[in-house]
């Protein structure tokens, strides 16, 4: 085996094991989605209670996951990641034994502290793993897939063990699931040289992390990016939280086949998200992509909210795939387009940045809002309804003002997009006198036609010099 088959191996090894690590955190994050009204029996809650326990943890997990970065390159992923796993299995053993509804909110505040750092670290090493084998977008569309098959296998396997064990016992279960990947990580996961912590004397002269932050945060499309993920987990947490709960009220379907429902949004979007990621490899484009997938969200939410209005509950089961296929579709692509702008030596930093954005101001608001509409109203399609408008702000209108960046092998220096080396030497220099290029990316079509203009009359003034024997 060559050394360039060797450093594919081991990046799709490495893949591998960051799937399965992602795929278990969604057992701690939303396994207890079907078991919601046997929790509001047990401990008297209400539905703006029920609401507040997911908002608690997308709160406390999108605090924390704005400093994960930082804490990546002092201990490095691989440590961050066991921490994350570990930490979850204590939290599920607190959520089995909580006999009040403030214990239960606090376990769900620890728990919600520790699961994002298996969001952020696997994808953080899937990253540099795909520096080594060109495949950012393939790689980002396969951990995008974990969405929908940890959710799948939360939403209906995970669901028979709470159904026939208990939301308690089964909880525990949980716990023994993270301790056995914790362990598979600790064993097998390796990290690529570019991702591995660097000695605290080496780092005396790169800027602090404030600054850093601060250079991160300035790049137009990690605000992109960061918009575009609150709408795909707001709109995931209203389809994994409240569908199943009201297709078990309403519908009266069975806690199963609900499951199964909720758990086909995320589901769907495992064939989009790694076609998407590979398009956008080979088209060396993110944004028209991402803007296809925004307006897909768009009416299959309001679709869903005409299901909603009219008691049509399978109907209601349809668009929650269409609106997850181009959900996710869309979402590598955000994350693409981020770290295509900050280089892969800020890519951890920025996927924190847009995942903590998305986790406050996505899983926070919307399932808060979504449960006092229901105890205000007694009825859900105003949520949804206000759902589907918050995604033409975010996943579309606001992807209008990203900008595609073709980045080069080695990913942008300094947070400055690396400009595209598919064009003429030449004429970059001619066009960049005349200010026409902006950040090495040709800002209107009139200026790719003189490009190709320019190519033909280089053609045939070589061919003309040959004829007459001269050199170029």
């Amino acid at each position: 085996m060559t050394d360039d088959q060797q450093v594919h191996f081991r990046a799709w090894a490495a893949l591998g094991l960051c799937f399965i690590a992602t795929v278990i955190i969604f057992l701690p994050y939303v396994g207890y989605s079907t078991q919601v009204t046997s929790m509001m029996a047990d401990l008297s809650m209400d539905y703006t209670m029920v609401g507040a326990l997911a908002s608690a943890t997308a709160l406390s997990g999108g605090i924390v996951v704005y400093t994960a970065g930082g804490l990546f390159n002092r201990w490095g992923i691989k440590n961050i990641c066991i921490a994350g796993l570990v930490l979850s299995a204590l939290g599920q053993c607190f959520f089995s034994i909580a006999s009040t509804y403030q214990t239960m909110l606090a376990a769900r505040i620890f728990q919600g502290a520790a699961i994002p750092l298996l969001f952020v670290g696997p994808y953080t090493i899937a990253m540099h793993w795909a520096e080594h084998s060109k495949r950012l977008g393939v790689f980002m569309g396969v951990m995008l897939s974990t969405d929908g098959i940890g959710t799948m296998l939360v939403g209906y396997a995970y669901s028979h063990v709470l159904e026939f064990r208990g939301w308690r016992i089964g909880s525990l279960w949980g716990a023994a699931a993270l301790l056995i990947i914790a362990g598979l990580v600790w064993l097998l996961l390796q990290e690529p040289e570019s991702a591995a912590s660097v000695d605290p004397s080496v780092r005396t002269d790169k800027p602090s992390q404030l600054v850093q932050y601060l250079s991160v945060l300035r790049q137009t499309n990690v605000r992109v990016a960061a918009l575009f993920l609150t709408g795909v987990w707001g709109t995931y947490s209203v389809a994994i939280y409240w569908v199943p709960t009201l297709l078990i009220e309403e519908g009266h379907w069975s806690e199963a086949t609900a499951g199964f429902a909720g758990a086909l949004y995320p589901f769907a979007g495992v064939v989009s998200a790694v076609t998407f990621g590979l398009l956008s490899d080979r088209l060396g484009h993110r944004k028209p992509l991402m803007l296809i997938s925004g307006i897909g969200m768009v009416l299959s939410f309001m679709g869903a909210a005409m299901a909603v209005a009219q008691h049509r509950y399978d109907v209601l089961a349809m668009t929650l795939p269409l609106g997850g296929l181009f959900a996710y579709g869309g979402l590598p692509l955000a994350y693409c387009l981020a770290t295509d702008a900050v280089g892969l030596e800020l890519a951890g930093m920025a996927t924190g940045c847009i995942m903590g954005t998305g986790l406050i101001c996505g899983g926070v608001i919307y399932p808060l809002v979504l449960g006092y509409v229901r105890d205000s109203t007694g009825l859900y399609t105003l949520g949804f309804v206000s759902a589907g408008g918050s995604l033409l702000m975010f996943n579309f209108i606001a992807v209008l003002f990203g900008r595609d960046v073709v980045s080069s092998s080695h990913g942008a220096e300094h947070g400055a997009p690396a400009r595209s080396a598919t064009w003429s030497a030449r004429f970059l220099d001619l066009e960049l006198r005349k200010g026409r290029v902006l950040n090495g990316n040709f800002s209107s079509y009139r200026c790719r036609l003189r490009h190709w203009r320019w190519r033909g009359q280089e053609a045939r003034r070589t061919r003309g010099l040959h004829r007459l024997g001269r050199p170029k």
